[in-house]
């Protein structure tokens, strides 16, 4: 075996060692000279022993060079007509390519003499031309301009086999009839590499990518620009990737510019969900990349399912069917602002100005986001460590049973989120009316550590309408009816509801005693603008304290379901509550404590409390909620030296 293993290295060394000798340098020029401004490129010699200075041909030198070889061509150098010679075989007619290279793993590198796209070398389409296809090679420094398909893929390039790689190319008016107006992609799953490229005002026409469509196969594009590249879809099919599409494509460092993912009438329409969306980009992972003035007739302005990624900033773009940043997808790092949804019927999962559809964000700013129905900021979303603000949910327009919601989020989750200055407003004039604003920061959202501030809600709930909130500081939120901090049927523990303004319940509106509990929460300094109405109604309450809100008259509380250890003015003395001045005090720097000895302590431990896995076992400040088989009232706990002194 030894001697057939040795003959076999050293074919294998010999065929190695020939390929590299045959792959030479080659030159194209208008002229047929190497020469330019002086400066000699170099001599070569065909098989036919004629001495040449370059080729004026570019197909011809393509068909005719070896594996591996360099074609130089001269900048400003054009191809405009139609190539009858395929490298690797001649053309049996109906050619609709200009330049082709499908010899199976060619690796041919081909590029301008200056590698810039602006000067490069230009290969031109006309009414039924595809610029290029090919497999495995590199082209630098080119423009492929006015390619068009009249069926099929990549106007500007089809990469077939075994993938290839575009640097610093322009692709610019090409016109697909189906996926990947720039380049489009066929053939096995090779990596297909696209760097520091430009696409601009490149179609899809009845398909997917309107810059570059990767299809399934990886499609990698580095630090390029996308500009006004449209996926048209059809008329009842949305188009998906107006920048670029692919479920194993990628952008990193990527600008994308006023990009569009349209159906043929280029209006949203609710009947026609099909089509992923995403303006920008769809079913791709991307890194480090800017969207601006993007829209989408489906869900995405600027991303739609996609894998997700980090750190990219969303401005101004536009979804008809919720998204108008972002549809779906886990994302760290990044800001979504001035972002719309314009979808006018309710629904909670084609809402949402900033964000929807399940997207899962973390460390974002959603910021100036509007949304027609729900979910100024977002929609059915997990958010992380996000600052959520001056958002809107509103409609000038909308109908006595439109219901307008969540002006910074509706659904979803929020931990550790700053909910600010958001708004949930209808029609001028419908202030306070049923249905026009509900939730000026969250609607129905699950929130856990959360500063929720200076939001308006023209009718119930000014920081929260339904949702449930966990460790939470709801303040200085306005509504023009009920709920001033909270208007909800769900549990708040460990919160804190203060300096909030409602017509009435201005620190919490319960619809149904039955489900609503308030858990070691303090409701103070909440103020309503109708006298003599209660600041909190029909909840029931434990280890809370109600005290020291105004516009109430002596009605602190109203028709308590089962108030049990909790301190407010109406309480009789029965199952641990007190009636006592709670003393409330900033301590240690933390806000509206109960200092009185008759709050200290004075709590029923509850189970979760001694489970330290559940979030609810530390207050706002991180302190245990029950000490020495004991609990306190109010939104926080006192340090232990607080019991020993109540003990003294």
């Amino acid at each position: 075996m030894k001697p057939l293993i040795s003959v076999l290295v050293l074919a294998s060394l010999f065929l190695a060692g020939t390929a590299s000798a045959a792959a030479k340098t080659y030159y194209v020029s208008t002229n047929g000279l190497h020469e330019v401004n002086g400066v000699v490129w170099g001599t070569y010699t065909t098989s036919d022993g004629v001495d040449h200075d370059a080729y004026t041909n570019l197909q011809q030198v393509i068909s005719a060079a070896a594996n591996g070889s360099t074609i130089w061509v001269e900048d400003g150098f054009t191809v405009s007509e139609g190539s009858t010679f395929y490298r690797g075989k001649e053309s049996s007619g109906g050619n609709d390519t200009r330049i082709v290279s499908d010899v199976w793993n060619s690796q041919l590198t081909i590029r301008s003499r200056s590698g810039d796209w602006r000067t490069g070398a230009e290969i031109r389409g006309d009414a039924i031309t595809r610029c290029f296809g090919g497999q495995s090679d590199t082209l630098i420094g080119f423009r492929f301009v006015s390619g068009t398909t009249t069926n099929g893929a990549g106007a500007g390039a089809l990469v077939s086999q075994y993938g290839g790689t575009f640097q610093n190319c322009l692709f610019a008016d090409c016109s697909a009839a189906s996926g990947g107006g720039g380049i489009g992609r066929t053939g096995p799953t090779s990596v297909l590499t696209i760097e520091n490229c430009v696409f601009t005002n490149c179609v899809a026409r009845n398909g997917s990518g309107g810059g570059v469509n990767g299809g399934n196969r990886s499609a990698k594009c580095r630090d390029c620009l996308f500009v006004d590249n449209r996926a048209n879809g059809s008329l009842w099919n949305n188009g998906s990737g107006g920048g670029l599409y692919g479920d194993a494509a990628s952008a990193s460092n990527c600008v994308f510019v006023s990009c569009h993912a349209y159906n043929k009438e280029q209006i949203a329409h609710a009947s026609r969900q099909n089509g992923d969306g995403g303006g920008g980009c769809a079913l791709s992972s991307v890194m480090d990349c800017v969207f601006s003035n993007c829209t989408a007739t489906s869900g995405g302005g600027a991303l739609a399912r996609c894998v997700g990624g980090k750190n990219v900033t969303i401005v101004n773009c536009q979804a008809g069917r919720g998204g108008g940043g972002i549809r779906s997808g886990k994302w760290i790092g990044g800001a979504i602002v001035g972002c719309i949804d314009t979808n006018t019927t309710a629904s909670t999962t084609t809402n949402g100005g900033g964000a929807n559809e399940g997207a899962v964000l973390t460390d974002f700013l959603l910021s100036g986001n509007r949304a027609i129905r729900y979910g100024g900021g977002a929609n059915g979303c997990t958010l992380t460590n996000c600052v959520v603000v001056f958002n809107v949910a509103s409609n000038a327009s909308a109908s006595s049973s439109a219901s307008i919601a969540g002006g910074g989020i509706y659904g979803g989750r929020a931990v550790g989120c700053v909910i600010a200055n958001n708004i949930a407003c209808g029609p001028e004039g419908k202030k306070g009316t049923q249905y026009f604003g509900n939730g000026g920061g969250s609607c129905g959202t699950a929130l856990v550590r959360c500063l929720v501030t200076n939001n308006i809600a023209w009718y119930m709930g000014g920081g929260a309408y339904g949702g449930s909130a966990v460790n939470c500081l709801v303040s200085d939120n306005e509504s023009f009816a009920q709920g001033g901090g909270f208007a909800t049927t769900t549990p708040i523990v460990n919160t804190l509801v203060a300096r909030n303004t409602a017509t009435s319940q201005s620190g919490v509106y319960v619809a149904d005693k039955a489900t609503s509990v308030l858990v070691n929460t303090t409701v103070t300094a909440n103020e309503n603008t109708v006298a003599d109405k209660s600041a909190v109604i029909r909840a029931c309450i434990t280890n809370c304290v109600v005290w020291g809100n105004t516009g109430t008259g002596t009605l602190q509380t109203s028709t308590l379901s089962r108030p049990a250890y909790s301190c407010f003015p109406d309480a009789d003395g029965s199952n641990g509550t007190t009636s006592s001045d709670p003393r409330l005090a900033d301590v240690d720097g933390k806000t509206f404590v109960a200092t009185s000895p008759r709050c200290r302590g004075d709590g029923i431990v509850l189970p979760w409390m001694l489970n330290t896995n559940d979030v609810r076992s530390l207050d706002w400040y991180g302190a245990p909620r029950s000490y020495r088989d004991r609990a306190d009232m109010g939104w926080v706990s006192v340090k232990p030296t607080y019991f020993i002194l109540s003990v003294q």
